[in-house]
């Protein structure tokens, strides 16, 4: 799951847009499998530039307390644009962080 994470941040930082969404593709198909980090999905979709789906990703990561998720939402994860966003506040609200 890592790597395909790092695959789709490789591919859209090199511009392969399209591969690095079908790598991504990829990586939903994973969601029906136990234990699959939601946050790394976000991130994946972060990396592709589709921060609505990203969001619904923690949202569902909050919802179900998934480990990891204070960490993940450091200044480092994300994009600008995602970090700046109102619902990224939000979130680190939530948890305690803001």
């Amino acid at each position: 799951r890592q790597a395909l994470f790092d695959l789709a941040r490789a591919l859209a930082a090199d511009g392969r847009q399209v591969e690095a969404e079908a790598t991504v593709d990829e990586m939903m198909s994973l969601l029906t499998r136990p234990n699959v980090n939601r946050i790394l999905l976000a991130r994946a979709f972060d990396a592709i530039g589709k921060i609505d789906e990203a969001f619904r990703l923690l949202d569902r990561a909050y919802q179900e307390r998934e480990l990891g998720l204070c960490t993940a939402l450091t200044r480092f994860w994300w994009s600008d644009r995602m970090f700046n966003d109102t619902r990224f506040r939000e979130h680190r609200r939530r948890v305690g962080l803001d």
